[in-house]
């Protein structure tokens, strides 16, 4: 039983090398580690494009009071002077963290793109995988049946030629001895 058992695994075995199932799984896996890769790049990109809009909208912002302050610049007091200065103070740090955020969405759409590339490498080698194991399949079911049906002939063939003229034989020996008594 035992022997049996070993037998029958590693005939699965092979045939899941034949067939090519065991490459299936690993390209399915794969297929859903790049899969899952993708989606992240596409929720971090989401989240730095908020980022870098809340930024460009914090310094058109800065930029609007600022311009509003220089159409009256005649008419300035010491606190527009300070204000100013804070506000020119502010759009530079605006400006800086405005490049940063850009520079990190440019990046991460660079990490997103690449990353839908493998992905849609992944699954086009999964199903040229499957294309083959479907292949595979088909070649092994046409082996065995051309198998089965020779097998079936040489069993015909073997009753017809041996058993047949044996089986004759006996018939005729009986038929013989019943008619000799």
């Amino acid at each position: 039983w035992r022997r049996a058992k070993d037998l029958g695994a590693n005939a699965k075995s092979w045939l899941s090398d034949f067939t090519g199932y065991e490459a299936i799984e690993k390209l399915k896996t794969d297929e859903s580690n790049h899969h899952t890769a993708f989606v992240r790049a596409k929720e971090s990109l989401k989240e730095l494009q908020g980022g870098y809009e809340q930024a460009v909208g914090k310094r058109e912002n800065t930029q609007m009071q600022l311009n509003s302050l220089l159409s009256r610049r005649l008419e300035w007091t010491s606190k527009d002077t300070g204000l100013f200065a804070e506000l020119n103070e502010q759009d530079i740090l605006l400006k800086a963290a405005e490049s940063r955020a850009k520079a990190a969405l440019e990046e991460c759409m660079e990490q997103m793109n690449a990353s839908q590339t493998n992905w849609l490498r992944a699954v086009e080698q999964h199903r040229k995988q499957e294309l083959a194991y479907i292949e595979n399949s088909r070649q092994l079911g046409t082996y065995a049946s051309l198998a089965l049906l020779s097998l079936n002939t040489v069993l015909f063939a073997a009753n017809f030629l041996v058993l047949e003229p044996f089986k004759d034989q006996r018939r005729l020996r009986r038929f013989q001895e019943v008619t000799h008594r």
